[in-house]
């Protein structure tokens, strides 16, 4: 069950004056995506002079509507999760490489009938790793082993932080204020306190409100999250999934993303690895319900050179927001058949009647929708920074969502000691099945 969650702000986020909803909605949600252009332009003109005429209508609620009118996020075509133009080429190299296992001395996970088959995990991983990565693979696979077996205990560590025998640490990538100057691990190693200094400089960037909703008295989050090098042992058990991230963001990657993750304990608790979201987006981000794609950075007017060469000015940061998958039944231990049909399913949304997401949206002014774009603001060395962490995060959240980690989280972890760095087991191995029971 879920825990109890407030709801999204409505009206304004500065004021406490809500929107004065009519007695009878002139709109439904699931009325408004069957009207015409011209109904809808209709029907809004017809509610705002409802809105404006009334003689008792108070001077702050026409403030809020035109806060919101002035303030509403700008929308584009949201890009795809999963891009359709690679996916034919991604399909036939993934067959190819399951076709080579399938005639390996790799005993585990085969069908009844003695075939390999990939975990629903495995399959998004392939779906996501650069298509150079996928043939090097096809080209030297090593079939003695049991490809990418320590891949859910990557995706928990980065986007829930579960660390070995199954510990929960702090609720992955969320962040809250902590109470005591550290934070102990249930293994005994200390954790360094969070950068208070840091966090201040975040919330003043983005103006003490939440950077999706503007609602105030938000909460400062981890893009990617503070615990993987918050102390040495954590760190350490980071590097030992630096594989995973690399196949990820591809190797040219590799050289920024070790300097800004792993340089040293707390290198990345930093404000450009922050953002100040609504408690309720702060869950719903730790659960991987939706996903923030950096779609580029792009200077100001005070942007410019100085007289020795340096950047000055500030960048803007475009995030564009995507709901993710979900409630789709995929689990992430269930096999998962190499084709257009797994993949559709694995990139739908279902909605439910007791859906979180609907239920919290339902009555809000602030509806959060895919495709919106949301900027901030910052020095292009900081911008350039986030960026690799948005990278990261758009990654890690894509592959938990798509292989339904995000309602099977507890499954994943097991059986890490017979793995190693490379997440690989080793032939002979008794570690079971990796489908759940």
């Amino acid at each position: 069950m879920d825990p109890p969650i407030s709801p999204l702000p409505t009206g304004s986020p500065f004021t406490s004056t809500p929107l004065t909803a009519p007695s009878t909605p002139l709109l439904s949600p699931s009325t408004t995506a069957k009207l015409s252009i011209a109904t809808l332009d209709a029907k809004i003109r017809t509610a705002i002079n409802q809105f404006l005429y009334p003689k008792e209508r108070s001077p702050e609620e026409k403030q809020v509507l035109l806060w919101y009118m002035d303030t509403r996020p700008i929308s584009a075509n949201p890009e795809p999760i999963l891009s359709s133009e690679e996916i034919e080429v991604r399909l036939k190299l993934i067959i190819d490489i399951r076709k080579i296992y399938d005639d390996s001395a790799c005993k585990l996970q085969r069908s009844d009938e003695g075939r390999f088959q990939l975990t629903a995990l495995q399959l998004v991983y392939l779906l996501l790793i650069s298509v150079d990565h996928l043939r090097d693979i096809r080209e030297a696979p090593m079939v003695l082993y049991l490809p990418y077996y320590k891949l859910g205990a990557y995706v928990c560590l980065m986007t829930r932080h579960i660390m070995p025998n199954d510990i929960f640490v702090n609720g992955g990538t969320l962040s809250p204020t902590p109470n005591n100057k550290f934070t102990l691990l249930a293994t005994g190693t200390m954790n360094i306190g969070q950068n208070a200094i840091e966090r201040a400089k975040c919330a003043a960037r983005d103006g003490g409100a939440c950077i999706l909703t503007g609602a105030a008295f938000p909460d400062v989050c981890h893009i990617v999250p503070f615990e993987i090098n918050a102390s040495k042992a954590s760190l350490a058990h980071y590097r030992n999934h630096l594989f995973h991230l690399t196949c990820l963001m591809g190797k040219e990657a590799r050289p920024q993303v070790t300097g800004l993750l792993d340089s040293g304990v707390g290198c990345s608790d930093k404000a450009w690895n922050m953002l100040c979201l609504h408690p309720t987006l702060r869950d719903w981000w730790s659960k991987c319900f939706f996903g923030l794609k950096c779609t580029g950075i792009c200077p100001t007017s005070s942007a410019g050179l100085d007289a020795k060469r340096k950047y000055t000015g500030s960048y803007l940061v475009k995030l564009q927001f995507h709901w993710m998958p979900r409630n789709n039944g995929v689990h992430p231990r269930d096999y998962a058949q190499p084709d257009h049909d797994t993949i559709e399913k694995m990139l739908k949304i279902k909605e439910r009647d007791n859906d979180i997401i609907t239920r919290v949206q339902k009555h809000s002014s602030c509806r959060l929708q895919s495709g919106q774009i949301f900027t901030l603001s910052m020095s292009r060395e900081d911008a350039t920074k986030m960026r690799q962490m948005i990278d990261i995060q758009w990654a890690n959240v894509r592959l938990a969502a798509m292989s339904g980690l995000t309602t099977n989280v507890k499954v994943l972890y097991m059986h890490a000691a017979h793995a190693n760095g490379n997440g690989y087991v080793k032939r002979g191995a008794v570690v079971g099945d990796m489908r759940r029971e």
